[in-house]
């Protein structure tokens, strides 16, 4: 990063006033202030660049027609759909009209009938442009050109377009021209033409709406033919859907033998017979089982016991069971009063053994009978259970029967409707087919266009003029953000801490010799702006000086910067202050003192240096103020190696006896060495900014190498323009202010 005078960095910021590095917190009517000139002029050359576009555009003129639909539409129906029947709505018909106008169908009759094709408007090959025509003479003499020379083969003829592709051509050109504008009204619309003659496009849009409204009568009448066509395949495929029912019906009817509605009622009785019977069959084998368990149960029973004998319900086994509990009775009698081996025992276990034998046999045959008797009435239920769902099955059978016949009757009978439906329609349509065609209404005629719609050269300069207006802006934006430029005191001081010993205004605001006009204008108007802004600036150099006499050494950053005309100037001011001043002109490389105080150049100091001339040989005087002068002289080898001579320091210090102040002119710091080398001799270092012109980046340079030099430096803003400063609002603007005019003398 440079370091300036004082060992700081510059400051980046954007400071307050819009001095310099953009806009960016500035208000933009301050940049337009300030960059007025440049806006203007970016958005008049837009402005007159979109004119000149415009006369350059080839102009086209419009003719309109404003048609109305006729709202009588055929009801055509070609499908045989309820839903086809409804008539289209208002939106949907007025797309289609305006697809219909600018179909390729409708134009290319136009294109036909008014033969377009033969016309230089709209057949371009007939009509080539001047770019075109040179391309072609071109790449005709490069073909010939690369053929004689063996580079290429002999460049063979262009063929001619075809008249299929120019009519294609043709009708392209002529719909890009021809625009369909929906109106507030539903069934009107605006027909509009372009074209470059003003007859020719009425012409044109009047011959568009004759095609479209014939074209309209031919899609009707085809339409309606179309619609009779299919209405009749149609109705013929309904009709043999309703025989395909009525056949269906019949074939179901046949199968079944009877009507499905008397065979409902047969098995419904035979259902509910076949139920009741299944049911007795249920308790009759119910019982047997419960009989069954009975007897198998007596058999576990003990002998002779009541819940054996009712569980058999048999009177023989019964009374055998009964006699053979007797029989055990008097058995357990005699066994008490007799052994086992007696004969009267063994007679009573053999009676009772042989009771017990025949009461089991008797219930043996017993449990075999019911379970042949369980036997059939298992089977008996099961039959009566198949029956049953042989009736059920008959039933759904007649059912699904019966289900389909209605299905069929209620298909025919909606057959039988649409039918009907599409009779009606055909009557319609042959009916519509005797009615005269739909007309086109023509509300508004095209009438003959007087001024040209295209191109809109209001609207074009306008947008011109804004679009330009806003690059204008931006430029103004960029230059300002790149103008790193010293334009106010407040931003010396932010970017360095070295002394400002004051601000300067330019002599003239149009003068174009504005450094030579400074000495002069200090003469003639010795209270003016600009010579007590030079006092201000002796006074801030005089306030710092130590010692009887000082030396001040003005030198810039760059050439061009004023500090010349302020040292010429201040040396005239000073003088006619009655201050004892010399000028001394140390610029050996570019003098330019004498010529601002009308002097001889030689001699001078550079003959002083070399010793062949003395100092009151050098000194001229300033007739006009009173200052002294010594001019550079004749030139020099080397300057650098003159100004540092000891020769140098001894003039110098001559002249620090003989008079109130020296102010020394030297070249510029960043061009030659020049002015460093004499900082050392001199007491304080003026660096002079030119307002508006010297960079940021030059017044840290010039000042860094002061700073190297190790000497007193300050900077003075020179050529100020007040005016402007004003006008942008800088901060430091009062100072320049008319107001101010009353103590400085205007």
């Amino acid at each position: 990063m440079t370091m300036l005078a004082d060992g700081t960095a510059p400051h980046d910021d954007t400071f307050p006033g819009g001095q310099h590095g953009g806009a960016a917190g500035q208000p933009l009517l301050a940049l337009a202030r300030r960059r007025w000139r440049l806006i203007a002029g970016v958005t008049a050359a837009g402005g007159l660049g979109m004119l000149l576009a415009c006369q350059a555009l080839t102009p086209l003129y419009t003719a309109g027609v404003a048609v109305m639909i006729d709202p009588r539409v055929p009801k055509h129906a070609a499908r045989a759909d309820p839903l086809a029947f409804m008539p289209p709505s208002e939106e949907s018909v007025r797309k289609n009209e305006m697809a219909l106008i600018r179909s390729r169908r409708v134009v290319e009759r136009v294109v036909a009938a008014l033969g377009l094709e033969h016309d230089p408007e709209f057949n371009r090959s007939l009509r080539p442009s001047r770019w075109q025509d040179l391309a072609r003479r071109v790449k005709s003499v490069v073909g010939r050109i690369s053929a004689m020379l063996g580079l290429s083969p002999a460049p063979a003829t262009a063929e001619a377009p075809s008249p299929a592709s120019i009519r294609d051509q043709v009708v392209s050109r002529v719909l890009d021209r021809l625009t369909t504008i929906p109106t507030e009204a539903t069934r009107v619309i605006e027909i509009r033409f372009q074209s470059e003659r003003p007859r020719m496009a009425t012409t044109v849009v009047s011959a568009v709406v004759a095609q479209y409204a014939a074209q309209r009568r031919e899609e009707g009448q085809r339409d309606a033919q179309t619609a009779i066509t299919v209405l009749d395949r149609e109705t013929e495929a309904v009709n043999q859907r309703v025989r395909d029912a009525e056949r269906a019906i019949q074939r179901i009817q046949q199968e079944s033998g009877r009507q499905p509605a008397v065979e409902q009622k047969v098995f419904g009785d035979q259902l509910s017979d076949l139920t009741r019977q299944l049911s007795a069959a249920t308790s009759e084998r119910t019982a047997q089982e419960a009989r069954l368990a009975r007897i198998e149960a007596t058999r576990n029973a003990a002998p002779g016991s009541s819940t054996a004998s009712a569980a058999v319900g048999s009177s023989l086994v019964q009374q055998l069971q009964t006699q053979a509990a007797q029989a055990a009775a008097r058995l357990s009698g005699l066994a008490v009063s007799y052994p086992p081996n007696h004969p009267r025992v063994q007679e009573a276990k053999a009676q009772s053994d042989a009771l017990n034998a025949a009461a089991n046999a008797e219930i043996a045959k017993l449990g075999t009978s019911l379970r042949n008797e369980l036997a059939v009435a298992t089977a008996k239920e099961a039959v009566i259970a198949r029956m049953i769902g042989n009736v059920r099955a008959e039933m759904t059978r007649s059912v699904v029967s019966e289900n389909e016949i209605r299905l069929l009757e209620r298909q025919a009978e909606a057959n039988r409707s649409l039918v009907n439906q599409l009779n009606s329609r055909m009557t319609e349509t042959r009916s519509d087919l005797q009615l005269p065609a739909a007309e086109v209404r023509v509300i508004s005629a095209a009438a003959v266009p007087v001024a040209p719609s295209f191109p809109p050269t209001l609207a074009m300069m306008a947008v011109g003029l804004v679009v330009s207006a806003a690059g204008g802006g931006l430029l103004a934006m960029r230059r300002e953000r790149q103008d790193r430029s010293i334009r106010t005191a407040a931003q010396l001081r932010r970017l360095t801490s070295a002394h400002l010993l004051g601000s300067v205004p330019s002599v003239s605001r149009n003068s174009w010799a504005g450094r030579a006009a400074a000495p002069a204008a200090v003469l003639a108007r010795p209270t003016s702006l600009l010579a007590e802004n030079l006092r201000a600036v002796w006074l801030q150099f005089d306030r710092s000086r130590i010692g009887a006499k000082r030396i001040l050494l003005v030198t810039s950053a760059l050439p061009g910067e004023g500090k010349s005309s302020i040292v010429t100037a201040l040396a005239r001011v000073l003088a006619a202050g009655g201050r004892r001043v010399v000028v001394v002109d140390a610029d050996l490389r570019a003098p330019s003192v004498h010529r601002l105080l009308s002097v001889q150049r030689c001699p001078g100091l550079a003959e002083l240096a070399a010793g062949t001339a003395a100092i009151d040989e050098v000194i001229q005087l300033d007739s006009n103020s009173g200052a002294f002068v010594i001019a550079a002289g004749q030139p020099v080898a080397s300057p650098a190696d003159t100004l540092q001579s000891p020769a140098m320091a001894s003039i110098l210090l001559q002249l620090r006896t003989m008079f109130d102040g020296i102010i020394v002119d030297t070249p510029p710091l960043l061009a030659v060495a020049d002015a460093g080398i004499l900082a050392r001799h001199a007491d304080f270092t003026a660096l002079v900014v030119r307002w508006g012109a010297t960079k940021e980046a030059s017044i840290c340079a010039a000042l860094q190498r002061l700073r190297d030099f190790e000497v007193p430096a300050g900077v003075i803003l020179a050529q100020v323009d007040g005016r402007k400063a004003a006008c942008y609002g800088y901060e430091d603007a009062d100072m320049f202010a008319r107001a101010m005019r009353k103590y400085q003398g205007g």
